[in-house]
C-alpha cells in the first residue's frame, strides 16, 4: 500500500530528467548539471508531498501503520535524488555494463538486508528496511561507479521544462492506467485481497517486465543517434518491434497457457484461484511490451504531447471497461479491464506508427504474423498435453518443453522459408556464424 502511494506521487511530479538528456543529440556540462539540479528539485517536491499526504493515504486504505512508512520512503527518495547523473551519461555512451553492475549490486544488497531483517524482526518492517537501504546505498554507490561529479546549475532548466511538462502529463496517465486497478482493489478488498491481486499482477507480468525497462534504456540513445535519418529510423523501429515480439509474445502467452500448474508449483494449492488472474496479466504484459519502441520514437522526435495523449486514452479505456466489468465480475473484472485497455493502447500506438513513419499494412503484418502463429501453435500443443492430466510439476515441465520446442521450431522454419527477414533470428544466426568462423580460425 505504501509503495502505491509513493508511486502515485512520483508519477505526479516526474520531470523526465533522464529522458531529457538521452533524447538530445549533443549535450554540454550545463545540460548535465541542470538535469541533476532539476532532479533534486523533483525529489524535494515529491518528499514534501509524501510527508504531507501520508495521513490521507492511511485513511483511504484504513491502515494507520503506513504513515511512518511513507515518510521514511519520502526521506529515501530525497536522498536518491542526489544520485550521480553520470549513470545517465553512461547510458548515452552505450556503456550499459556500468548501469547493469549498479542495479545488480543495489538489488543484491537490498535482498540480503531484507532477508536478515525478516529473520530478526519477522514482520513488515524488514521490507521497509531493505527498500530504504537500497535507496541509500544506491546514492552512495552511484558516485563510486562513475567519475562524473555534478554541480548545482539551473541555467538550462527553463528549456528542459518545455519538454518535461508533457512528460509529467504522461507519467500521471501512465500511473493511473497501470495502477488504478490496484487502487480500486485496495478500496474494494482488505490487505489480503489486494495482496492476491498484486501478486498475480507481478507474477503474470514478471517475465515481460524484465525486458521492457532495459530495452527502453538502450533504445532511447540508439534512436537518438539516428533521428535525422528517417529510413534508418523506420528500419530500426520495425526491426526492434519484430525482435521484441518474437520473445515477449511467447513468454506472455506461454505463461498464460501454463498458469494453473505454474501457480500451484510456485505458490501452492492455496493460491490456485489466482491462476486466472496470473494468466490475464501474462497476456497484459506481452501486449504492453510489444509496442514499447513506439513511445520511445515519439519521445525522440519531440512529440511528447501525442505521447501523453495516447497514455490518457489507455487510462480512459480502462475506466470504461472497469465500469462495465468490475461490478459484474469483481476482481477478475478489473484484470479483464486492464487487458482491454492495453489492447486499445496497442491499436492507438500502431495507428500512430503507421502514420508517422509511413508503415504500410503489409510491413506491419510482416513483423507480427510469424510470432502470432507460433504462439497459437504453442498454446494448442500445451492444451493437448492437459489431456494427460499430469501432476502440476510434471505438467509444467512438459508444457514448457513441448510449447517451447513447438514455438522455436516454427520461428526457425518460418524464418528460413520466408526470406530470412531481419530480426532476432538473423541476429542469432549472425552470432552463430561468427562463432563458427572463430573456431575454424583457431583450428
Amino acid at each position: 500500500m505504501s509503495m502505491l502511494v509513493v508511486g502515485l506521487i512520483e508519477s505526479l511530479i516526474d520531470f523526465g530528467v533522464d529522458t531529457n538528456l538521452l533524447r538530445l543529440r549533443t549535450i554540454d556540462r550545463d545540460d548535465i548539471d541542470s538535469a541533476w539540479s532539476m532532479r533534486i528539485i523533483q525529489g524535494a517536491v515529491v518528499a514534501l508531498l509524501l510527508a504531507a499526504f501520508a495521513p490521507l493515504a492511511a485513511k483511504y486504505f484504513n491502515e494507520v501503520r503506513i504513515v511512518p512508512i511513507i515518510r521514511i520512503f519520502a526521506g529515501c527518495l530525497l536522498i536518491a535524488s542526489f544520485s550521480n547523473i553520470g549513470l545517465v551519461l553512461a547510458r548515452r555512451e552505450f556503456k550499459f555494463d556500468i548501469e547493469f553492475r549498479y542495479n545488480i549490486y543495489v538489488k543484491i544488497l537490498g535482498v540480503i538486508v531484507t532477508i536478515i531483517s525478516a529473520l530478526v524482526l519477522r514482520d513488515y518492517r524488514a521490507l521497509v528496511i531493505g527498500i530504504s537501504v537500497g535507496y541509500v546505498f544506491g546514492f552512495v554507490f552511484s558516485y563510486v561507479i562513475h567519475p562524473y561529479r555534478p554541480k548545482w546549475n539551473t541555467s538550462k532548466i527553463a528549456s528542459m521544462w518545455l519538454f518535461s511538462k508533457w512528460l509529467i502529463v504522461y507519467w500521471i496517465a501512465n500511473y493511473a492506467a497501470r495502477k488504478s486497478d490496484e487502487l480500486i482493489a485496495g478500496r474494494m478488498f482488505d490487505a489480503g485481497g489486494l495482496g492476491v491481486y498484486a501478486v498475480a499482477s507481478d507474477i503474470g507480468q514478471m517475465a515481460t517486465a524484465e525486458i521492457g525497462p532495459p530495452l527502453m534504456r538502450s533504445l532511447l540513445p540508439t534512436l537518438s543517434s539516428i533521428q535525422d535519418e528517417p529510413e534508418r529510423m523506420k528500419s530500426g523501429l520495425l526491426k526492434t518491434i519484430s525482435t521484441i515480439n518474437t520473445v515477449t509474445l511467447a513468454l506472455g502467452f506461454g505463461l498464460a497457457a501454463v498458469a494453473k500448474s505454474a501457480t500451484i508449483v510456485l505458490l501452492g494449492n492455496n493460491w490456485a484461484e489466482a491462476a486466472g488472474l496470473i494468466a490475464i496479466f501474462a497476456i497484459v504484459g506481452a501486449i504492453k511490451i510489444s509496442i514499447i519502441p513506439i513511445p520511445s520514437f515519439l519521445l525522440i522526435t519531440g512529440e511528447t504531447r501525442l505521447h501523453a495523449m495516447l497514455m490518457w486514452l489507455e487510462f480512459f479505456s480502462f475506466l470504461i471497461a472497469a465500469a462495465f466489468l468490475g461490478p459484474k465480475y469483481g476482481v477478475i473484472g478489473l484484470a479483464y479491464a486492464r487487458l482491454v485497455s492495453v489492447s486499445c493502447n496497442l491499436i492507438f500506438n500502431v495507428a500512430v506508427m503507421m502514420r508517422r513513419v509511413n508503415v504500410g499494412m503489409v510491413e506491419l503484418l510482416s513483423i507480427f504474423w510469424r510470432p502470432v502463429i507460433g504462439v497459437v501453435l504453442m498454446c494448442l500443443g500445451i492444451q493437448a498435453l492437459s489431456a494427460l492430466k499430469l501432476a502440476p510439476l510434471y505438467d509444467l515441465i512438459a508444457s514448457v518443453m513441448v510449447g517451447g520446442s513447438i514455438y522455436g521450431l516454427w520461428i526457425i522454419v518460418s524464418w528460413s522459408l520466408f526470406g530470412r527477414p531481419d530480426g532476432l533470428e538473423s541476429l542469432a544466426f549472425n552470432v552463430f556464424e561468427k562463432y563458427q568462423r572463430k573456431n575454424q580460425g583457431i583450428d
